[in-house]
């Protein structure tokens, strides 16, 4: 790989690395929003189906799609988001597991932005799904950085 395209990947690496960072702080302080009660108005699966383009199989990710509604000074809400990094896997169990945490008609303690009341979420702070973006970027850090240190020719 020529030296100007380990600076790319370096650079690249390091611009997705500092935005996850500054996404995770944003997680972290969530954690001391203050809440209000709401419920839960929908709570069902969600599927996103994807047909591959080689071969024409379909594999589907699943989701848990959760809606609630709360009250901020007299206004009403509604949110979907449950933690700061939504989850979509090819496991439906998983998502059901998340269901199963928000029943439809369940009294929940509901996060706000106090700035922003309409952002809002169950799950706040940082949990283990907030890493996984971190990886590509990662990858594209660690290249740049071994050919970079890699004897040149």
């Amino acid at each position: 790989m020529d030296r100007n395209f380990a600076w790319i990947f370096v650079a690249i690496g390091l611009w997705f690395l500092i935005r996850f960072s500054l996404n995770l702080r944003k997680a972290k302080r969530a954690e001391n929003w203050p809440t209000m009660d709401g419920v839960i108005t929908q709570s069902q699966i969600s599927i996103q189906r994807s047909r591959d383009s080689d071969d024409g199989r379909v594999s589907n990710l699943y989701g848990a799609l959760v809606r609630y509604s709360y009250r901020v000074k007299g206004e009403e809400y509604s949110g979907d988001r449950i933690a700061f990094v939504d989850v979509h896997t090819g496991d439906e169990e998983k998502a059901r597991d998340i269901l199963a945490r928000y029943p439809l008609g369940a009294a929940v303690r509901v996060f706000y932005n106090p700035a922003d009341p309409q952002n809002a979420m169950l799950e706040p702070g940082v949990n283990q799904q907030a890493f996984v973006p971190f990886l590509i970027p990662l990858v594209f850090l660690v290249i740049g950085i071994v050919v970079l240190l890699s004897p040149g020719e």
